[in-house]
C-alpha cells in the first residue's frame, strides 16, 4: 500500500513538474531536438506546452508547422506557417511550404496569390514565375435511367468546361452541358452554360458568384403541336470561410424557372476531424421558395474520405422536398422541376498523375410529382476527365 502510495505522490509530482510553464530557451531547445530528429509528434506536444506558457517566436510556429505537414495535417499547418510569416513574411523556405500546404488543403488560387512575393529562384522552382492563361480542362458524360421508360426516357448530359486567371489569386470557370430526354409524348432538348468565379479573401473568406443560362425546348410527337421553347437563368453566391477543423458556407441564390421567379438559401458546414482532407464530414440545409408563395426545404449529409494521396471517396444523402435546386456534379440542371426527395449518391476520384484524375459518379434518386406516375426513381450514371495544363 505505501509502495502505490509512494508511486501515486510521484506520478504527481511528475504531472505538476510538467505542467510548470516553459522558459523561452527550454521551449526552443525542445522543439528544435523534436525537428532535428523528426519527431513530429513530439514536436506538436511540445509546442502546445511552449503556447500554453505564452510563448510565441518565429521558429516555434514553423516548426510546429512543418510537424503537422509531416503527420498530414494539412489544415492546420496551414495556419502554423501564416503565424510564423506574421513574424518572418520574406522567409523563401517558409513561403515554399506554405504554398505547398495551401495546394494540398486544395487551394490553388490563394496558393498563387502568395506566389506574387517569391523571389525568382523560387518561382522557378515552383513553375509560378509565367502561369498559363487557361490552367485546368474537363469533359464529363452522365445518363439518368428511369424506372418508367414509358414516361421519361433516359436523360444524357454531355458537357466540358475549362478555367483560367485573372491575374494571380482569381480564376473564373466555364461549363457548357448538353441534355436530351423523352418524356411521355415530347422530346426536351437543353443547352446550359454556367459560369463560376474563384475570388480569395483575407481571413481565409472565399466569394464565388455564379450565373447560369439555360435554353430548353419540348418538341411534341404530334406535329400539329408548336415547340415549346423557353429560358431559365440562375445567379447565386457562395460565401465560404476555411478554417483549421471546419468550412462553413451560406449561398443564396435567385433563379427563374418555367416563367416563375424562385428563391435559395443553402447554409452547412464542413468538419475536417484530423485537420487534413483524409476524412471530411459536412451537412448543409437547403431551402427554397417560389411565386406560388410554397415553402421547402431539404438536408444534405456529406463524409469524404482520402485514404490514399491518388484516391478520394465521397458519398452523400439528401432527403427533402426541392424542386428547383436540382445540382449534379456542381451544375443546375431543369430536369422537369419535379419534386426530389431523396438522393443517395457516391463517387470516387482517382489521380492518374500530376495532370490528369478520372472521376466516377453514381447516384439514386426518388422524385414525385403531381402527374402519373406520382412516384418514380432514377439511377445515374457518369464520368468525368480532368486536366491540368
Amino acid at each position: 500500500m505505501y509502495k502505490q502510495l509512494i508511486l501515486m505522490l510521484l506520478l504527481a509530482g511528475s504531472g505538476m513538474l510538467q505542467a510548470q510553464p516553459l522558459t523561452f530557451v527550454q521551449a526552443d531547445k525542445l522543439t528544435y531536438n523534436d525537428y532535428q530528429q523528426g519527431q513530429w509528434k513530439s514536436l506538436l506536444r511540445d509546442g502546445r506546452q511552449a503556447r500554453a506558457s505564452r510563448l510565441r517566436f518565429y521558429y516555434l510556429d514553423y516548426r510546429m508547422g512543418t510537424a503537422a505537414y509531416h503527420l498530414k495535417k494539412y489544415r492546420l499547418a496551414e495556419t502554423y506557417y501564416e503565424q510564423a510569416r506574421k513574424f518572418n513574411g520574406q522567409d523563401a523556405g517558409l513561403n515554399e511550404a506554405l504554398y505547398l500546404t495551401l495546394q494540398e488543403n486544395e487551394k490553388t488560387d490563394e496558393a498563387l496569390h502568395l506566389s506574387r512575393v517569391f523571389p525568382e529562384a523560387l518561382a522557378k522552382k515552383l513553375h509560378t514565375e509565367k502561369l498559363p492563361w487557361v490552367n485546368e480542362a474537363d469533359v464529363n458524360f452522365y445518363e439518368k435511367i428511369s424506372d418508367q421508360p414509358s414516361y421519361y426516357g433516359t436523360l444524357y448530359y454531355t458537357g466540358g468546361g475549362f478555367n483560367h486567371r485573372i491575374g494571380r489569386g482569381i480564376s473564373l470557370y466555364h461549363h457548357y452541358q448538353y441534355l436530351t430526354q423523352n418524356v411521355i409524348i415530347a422530346t426536351l432538348f437543353q443547352h446550359q452554360y454556367f459560369v463560376q468565379a474563384d475570388i480569395p479573401l483575407p481571413q481565409h473568406f472565399t466569394l464565388q458568384p455564379a450565373f447560369s443560362y439555360i435554353a430548353y425546348k419540348l418538341y411534341y410527337a404530334d406535329a400539329t403541336t408548336l415547340p415549346t421553347q423557353n429560358f431559365a437563368d440562375l445567379y447565386s453566391l457562395n460565401i465560404m470561410q476555411s478554417l483549421p477543423w471546419f468550412d462553413w458556407l451560406v449561398t443564396p441564390s435567385y433563379s427563374t424557372f418555367n416563367n416563375t421567379w424562385q428563391a435559395q438559401v443553402n447554409a452547412g458546414f464542413v468538419v475536417y476531424p484530423l485537420a487534413g482532407n483524409q476524412c471530411r464530414i459536412g451537412y448543409q440545409y437547403l431551402a427554397e421558395a417560389d411565386t406560388s408563395g410554397a415553402l421547402r426545404a431539404g438536408h444534405l449529409i456529406y463524409l469524404g474520405i482520402r485514404p490514399t494521396s491518388s484516391l478520394d471517396l465521397k458519398a452523400t444523402y439528401y432527403t427533402g422536398n426541392l424542386r428547383y435546386g436540382h445540382f449534379l456534379n456542381g451544375y443546375t440542371v431543369y430536369d422537369q422541376a419535379d419534386l426530389l426527395q431523396n438522393r443517395i449518391g457516391v463517387n470516387a476520384t482517382y489521380q492518374v498523375n500530376t495532370r490528369s484524375s478520372v472521376d466516377v459518379y453514381y447516384s439514386h434518386e426518388r422524385k414525385s410529382n403531381t402527374r402519373r406516375p406520382t412516384v418514380y426513381y432514377y439511377n445515374v450514371f457518369g464520368t468525368s476527365l480532368k486536366i491540368t495544363l
